[in-house]
């Protein structure tokens, strides 16, 4: 099993379950997204963006709105936080911009996905240990033995 260091502060072994809350109000708003929401358009513009350098300013948009001075930077090939926190708005969209930068930091880009049932736009956050998510909540199959 891996160990990661998120965002600097503790290595932690396969740490995406105990970021499931988090990960999950992120996968909401990036899902419930549209162009009224503050800062203007940073999630909807995160879940469409089609490469690392969108996502990436989508993100640090996020970061600005959220918590004042958090930034996210590739550094010498992986994703690190600056950090000088100042001020943040509403908890739940702090913690949700916290843990997704966590994510991107210990995984990089590859965790965020495109459900791959046909017709569908939903996004996911893929905590699993494995990272073999491939579709949205929506359509997730249903755990063995559960009906």
């Amino acid at each position: 099993m891996r160990e990661v260091a998120l965002a600097g502060w503790a290595l932690v072994r396969a740490p995406y379950l105990s970021l499931r809350d988090g990960l999950a109000e992120a996968e909401r708003r990036l899902n419930e997204a549209d162009e009224h929401e503050l800062p203007v358009g940073g999630w909807r513009r995160l879940r469409d963006a089609d490469t690392e350098q969108a996502r990436t300013a989508a993100v640090n948009d996020l970061l600005a709105a959220t918590l004042a001075g958090w930034q996210l930077a590739e550094h010498q090939g992986r994703w690190r936080v600056r950090l000088i926190p100042e001020l943040y708005v509403d908890p739940a969209e702090l913690a949700a911009v916290q843990v997704l930068v966590l994510l991107v930091e210990a995984e990089g880009w590859s965790r965020l996905g495109r459900c791959n049932r046909a017709g569908c736009e939903r996004v996911f956050l893929d905590w699993t240990n494995s990272g073999g998510r491939r579709s949205c909540r929506v359509h997730r199959p249903a755990p063995v033995g559960r009906s």
